[in-house]
């Protein structure tokens, strides 16, 4: 009968994660937990204790099934949903959450071992979840890092394997200070055409679009905006257009 407790809680915290939306965060999820005991003798006040002290707080009803833990949560003033497993003293967000502005997702789960998961892996997730013209993805560990198009927006995305977090490092970088907006255009940068740079270009405002070169991924054009002739750079890779 525990056990059938357990599970009916987990199916209803489950569906309540798939309802609730998120931001995405300044600082990331921590990935681990320090729990002294076994997995099987970690109590449910354990896990309190040591989230708290990680800086999670307003701490929900844990539903507990072996050495797995799930919860809600609250970390820097967003909702989130975590998963704890006291065998590999991991945390992972449990369910898909999104930004309560755009709809993008900020958080995937991926089959394996946070050290496991691989390139492939993460550009088939990220196109599971709608992400589209995924390009430029490396990685450096459990961290990946890939240019793509969300509902026709581009993102410069940061995946963390280790928290499950999908973040927009644009927010947090430059992107304020860049002069002119990112191109838009459809598919993948290997995929474009000069026609696509001419068109995108006009689409943002820019006008006597001409003489454009393309180089491998790296398109080179003049045109006016704001009434000033310029001279462009665009590169389909991350969207950035600069002067020359």
């Amino acid at each position: 009968m525990a056990h059938a407790r357990t599970s009916i809680v987990t199916a209803a915290l489950t569906a309540a994660m798939l309802a609730a939306p998120s931001a995405s965060f300044a600082a990331p999820v921590p990935s681990t937990i320090a729990l002294v005991a076994d997995a099987d003798n970690v109590t449910v006040h354990q896990v309190q204790q040591q989230l708290r002290a990680l800086g999670f707080t307003d701490l929900g009803t844990i539903a507990r099934d072996g050495g797995i833990f799930e919860l809600p949560a609250v970390w820097e003033g967003e909702a989130v949903d975590l998963r704890v497993d006291a065998s590999t003293r991991t945390i992972r967000l449990a369910a898909v959450r999104t930004d309560v502005g755009s709809g993008r997702p900020t958080s995937m789960t991926l089959a394996g071992e946070p050290h496991e998961v691989s390139v492939p892996q993460v550009v088939s997730g990220l196109r599971d979840l709608g992400f589209t013209g995924i390009s430029g993805i490396r990685n450096s560990g459990r961290i990946f890092e890939a240019a793509a198009m969300w509902q026709g927006t581009p993102f410069d995305l940061r995946y963390d394997a280790s928290s499950g977090t999908i973040s927009d490092r644009s927010a947090t970088t430059a992107r304020a200070a860049e002069e002119f907006p990112r191109i838009v255009f459809a598919g993948a940068p290997h995929e474009t055409s000069v026609q696509d740079i001419s068109r995108g270009l006009a689409a943002l405002g820019f006008s006597r679009i001409a003489d454009i070169q393309k180089d491998g991924r790296i398109y080179t054009a003049s045109a006016t905006w704001q009434g000033e002739a310029l001279d462009l750079r665009v590169d389909a890779a991350n969207r950035r257009i600069t002067r020359r």
